[in-house]
């Protein structure tokens, strides 16, 4: 779970630095006859930014937690029984 976070956490950081630097300098170029802009629109929207960090969490617990409980369930008496 603290892999997990640190993840999401550092993922999510550099996510928004490089969106925030995409607004302030407009690093991202575009060809401005096919795109009708010069460069990269973007918007920082702060309940997308959680709810992305929420679901990843989520499934990240998910695979984690179902695997555990599903090897829980095994008794370790029939699991070493060879027949």
């Amino acid at each position: 779970m603290i892999i997990a976070l640190r993840g999401i956490l550092i993922g999510a950081a550099i996510g928004l630095a490089i969106l925030y630097a995409q607004i302030k300098t407009g690093f991202i170029k575009l060809d401005e006859e096919a795109y009708y802009m010069d460069r990269a629109a973007v918007q920082i929207t702060a309940w997308e930014v959680l709810f992305i960090c929420l679901t990843t969490f989520v499934i990240c617990m998910m695979v984690l937690l179902i695997p555990s409980y599903i090897v829980k369930k095994i008794q370790p008496v029939k699991a070493i029984h060879f027949r």
